[in-house]
C-alpha cells in the first residue's frame, strides 16, 4: 500500500469521479483505475462501486477513507515540516520548454517570488526530441512542449513507450514575426497569408521532431531559397533585428496577459487556427512537488 494509492482514495471520493480525481492528481484515468485495482486486491475488499452519476464508497470503503484522510493529513504535515526545515536546503524546480517566451516569463514570476529564499531553479531551452530525452533521464521534472495536431497520435505513443504522461495546456496557432526593418511591421496587419511572407527571408528554429512545414498544405518551408536555421534564440532575434527576415512561431493567448518582445510584431498567420497544442510531460509515476504545481498553476492561469 502507498500514499499515492490512500491520496487517490480520497481524491476520489471528494470529486465522485475517476475522471475528475485524474484530473486534478495529474494522472491518466487508466492509471489511476489500475491503482484503486490493485489497492482493492491488496485489501481483498471494493473500495467504489460505479453508479450511473459516477462512483460511491462501499461500507468498507467508508471506513478506509476515515484511515486514508488521517493517514494523508499526517503525511501532509510531515511533509511541510521538513520542506520548510532549512537545514534540508533549497527549493528546486527543473523545467525544459521550447522556445516559448511566456513559460520563461511565468518561470521568472516564481523566481521573483521566492528570490529572498534559498532556490535551486533550472530552466533549460531545448527542442521537443531534447525536452523528451531530458524528462527520460531525469534531467527535469517537466518538459513543456509544442505538438501539431496532425501528428499527436504518432507523438503520445511515443511518449508512452518512452514511460512518460503528456497533459493538454492549451490550442494554439502560428504566427510571422517581423521587426522593423520589414515593410510589413508599419502594416499593422491582423493576419498574413504564407505565400505574402515568402518574399522576404525566413529564420526559424531547428527542431527535429515538430516539423511546421506539415502545416503550411502545399508550402514547403524546407525548399525556401532564403531560409536561416538556427538553435538558439538570441541568434534568432539578432537577425530580425538586423534585416527584413521573419520567423515563425506558436501564437498563443498567453501573450494577451504577458508582455511579447516590444520591439517586434508578431502576426497571426491565416488558416492555422488551432493547428498546434502547447502540453507537458512529466514521468508516468512521478509525484509533482509544491514547486511544479505552483509553476503548472502560474502556466494555467496566463493560458486560460
Amino acid at each position: 500500500m502507498k500514499i499515492t494509492q490512500l491520496q487517490q482514495v480520497v481524491a476520489i471520493a471528494r470529486y465522485g469521479s475517476f475522471n475528475k480525481a485524474a484530473e486534478h492528481l495529474y494522472v491518466s484515468q487508466s492509471n489511476l483505475s489500475q491503482a484503486i485495482k490493485e489497492l482493492e486486491g491488496e485489501t481483498n475488499h471494493k473500495i467504489f462501486v460505479r453508479t450511473g452519476k459516477g462512483v460511491e464508497l462501499t461500507t468498507f470503503g467508508s471506513e478506509f477513507l476515515e484511515h486514508a484522510k488521517a493517514t494523508c493529513d499526517q503525511f501532509q504535515l510531515t511533509t511541510e515540516f521538513y520542506q520548510n526545515f532549512s537545514v534540508m536546503g533549497p527549493k528546486k524546480l527543473k523545467i525544459a520548454s521550447q522556445y516559448l517566451r511566456f513559460t520563461n516569463l511565468v518561470f521568472i514570476q516564481l523566481l521573483k517570488r521566492y528570490q529572498t529564499e534559498a532556490t535551486k531553479f533550472y530552466f533549460l531551452e531545448c527542442s521537443s526530441s531534447e525536452i523528451v530525452q531530458k524528462v527520460v533521464d531525469n534531467n527535469v521534472d517537466l518538459g513543456l512542449l509544442v505538438l501539431a495536431k496532425n501528428q499527436r497520435k504518432q507523438l503520445l505513443s511515443l511518449f508512452k513507450l518512452k514511460g512518460l504522461t503528456y497533459h493538454f495546456l492549451t490550442n494554439c496557432s502560428l504566427q510571422a514575426t517581423v521587426s522593423a526593418n520589414n515593410p510589413i511591421f508599419a502594416q499593422n496587419l491582423k493576419s498574413i497569408s504564407l505565400p505574402e511572407m515568402q518574399k522576404y527571408p525566413l529564420v526559424m528554429y531547428e527542431d527535429s521532431l515538430v516539423d511546421f512545414s506539415t502545416e503550411f498544405l502545399e508550402h514547403d518551408i524546407s525548399e525556401y531559397a532564403k531560409l536561416t536555421v538556427v538553435n538558439d534564440r538570441s541568434t534568432l532575434h539578432e537577425i530580425l533585428m538586423q534585416t527584413n527576415a521573419y520567423s515563425v512561431g506558436i501564437m498563443t493567448n498567453a501573450y494577451d496577459q504577458v508582455e511579447y518582445y516590444a520591439h517586434l510584431q508578431a502576426i497571426p498567420l491565416q488558416k492555422t487556427e488551432d493547428t498546434f497544442e502547447i502540453g507537458w510531460l512529466q514521468k508516468e509515476n512521478y509525484q509533482l512537488s509544491g514547486m511544479d504545481q505552483e509553476y503548472l498553476k502560474l502556466l494555467k492561469s496566463v493560458t486560460k
